[in-house]
């Protein structure tokens, strides 16, 4: 099955070389089928300037450039070639750095008793993609129990790091108790290097009530540079990422193929163990959009059962049509996008009509608080105040 058969009324799909040539260059494990029909569209000529600019905006240049190379290393013009290559060496030493900072402070947590467990980053392209290179990033995410986060803290300080939005003690344990705000950002003007350090995955207002009790017990070991460091275990870090990028109203394919690489990779994944979890935090809706994606873009399969699930959910096909179209606008994305348009995406993603007020009231505050630059706002640790 095409492209333009699994999204119907989607014609650029359909007619685009370039946003065809992307999609097959950022799958995973592609067929024979596949590698065939890259060919064919290279001879038949594609506008290298546009395919690099949406690759790059999609934060999949180094992924694109990597897949196609593997299949023929002659598919770049020279000159566009020895420019990719600096490039994917250039993100490779970046995410060196970004890891050896990671399991030093890993390290140093654990010196004082502190347990972390890093997510996305470089721990996510080695487990997923199996090679630090190919994914993009720029930070460091850590999350560490709210217990220790002041003890964690302290030490980021003592390390260089300073608070990057230069919040006071005060506004900083105000934040520590919203609802609407998750981690700490901390920046090292020494090493250049940014931290979130989270003791939550996702911020409440974001509806994603996971069990952190739970999650903390579930957790398991993953081997980074030759040490084994702790890591969510594969269900949760997976609905992490569904839920987040469903947050981030899947804003480049970079999230996508984050998903179907994890899927690759991890074939120890439950998939009923994720289902459970899905309905257990009320985001089924956001897990089968997320997989719907990863099939209907980068041709992962799904159990059966799996494919059952979305398509008797009414409102997938809507949301699926909604990302695509903005995955691959050639205007401006989403900033762009009308405030309702972006609610009406954000409500249908929510399983619940609780849920679905809860966000308005939510989103209003937020929304006030940002616009009028409230003074009050960060004292009571709300984002967007002065």
């Amino acid at each position: 099955m095409n492209l333009s058969e699994k999204l119907p009324n989607i014609p650029s799909l359909a007619t685009n070389k370039e946003i065809q040539l992307l999609l097959y260059g950022c799958q995973i494990q592609p067929s024979s089928i596949v590698v065939k029909n890259i060919n064919k569209l290279i001879n038949s000529g594609v506008d290298w300037n546009s395919l690099l600019k949406m690759a790059t905006e999609n934060k999949v240049i180094t992924l694109f450039y990597h897949n196609l190379l593997s299949i023929n290393n002659q598919i770049f013009p020279q000159i566009i070639n020895n420019n990719l290559k600096k490039y994917l060496r250039s993100n490779n030493i970046k995410n060196k750095i970004l890891t050896q900072e990671l399991i030093r402070l890993i390290n140093l947590l654990k010196n004082q008793n502190i347990q972390a467990i890093p997510f996305k980053g470089s721990i996510l392209a080695v487990s997923a993609y199996g090679n630090l290179a190919l994914r993009q990033f720029v930070d460091i995410d850590i999350l560490v129990e709210k217990k220790n986060i002041w003890q964690a803290r302290e030490l980021l300080l003592n390390e260089g790091y300073h608070n990057k939005e230069n919040l006071t003690q005060e506004q900083e344990i105000a934040q520590l108790e919203s609802r609407y705000v998750k981690a700490y950002t901390y920046y090292s003007p020494n090493k250049g290097v940014e931290i979130e350090i989270h003791w939550k995955l996702r911020a409440d207002y974001t509806l994603f009530p996971i069990n952190y009790q739970q999650l903390w017990q579930e957790k398991t070991y993953f081997c980074l540079d030759n040490q084994n460091i702790l890591c969510l275990c594969p269900e949760d870090e997976f609905l992490y990422l569904c839920v987040h990028g469903c947050g981030d109203r899947w804003k480049n394919l970079a999230q996508i193929c984050d998903l179907a690489a994890f899927i690759v990779s991890h074939k120890e994944l439950n998939w009923a163990k994720l289902l459970a979890k899905a309905k257990q935090v009320n985001c089924q809706t956001r897990l089968l959009l997320s997989l719907a994606l990863t099939q209907n873009l980068l041709e992962i399969e799904l159990p059966s059962f799996i494919q059952e699930k979305i398509v008797k959910n009414s409102q997938i096909i809507w949301l699926n049509k909604w990302v695509v179209k903005n995955l691959f606008s050639q205007a401006e994305k989403q900033d762009n996008d009308s405030f309702l348009d972006q609610a009406i995406f954000d409500l249908k993603l929510l399983d619940r009509f609780q849920d679905q007020i809860q966000y308005i009231i939510d989103r209003s505050i937020l929304l006030t608080a940002k616009k009028y630059h409230l003074g009050f706002a960060k004292k009571y640790g709300l984002p967007g105040g002065k």
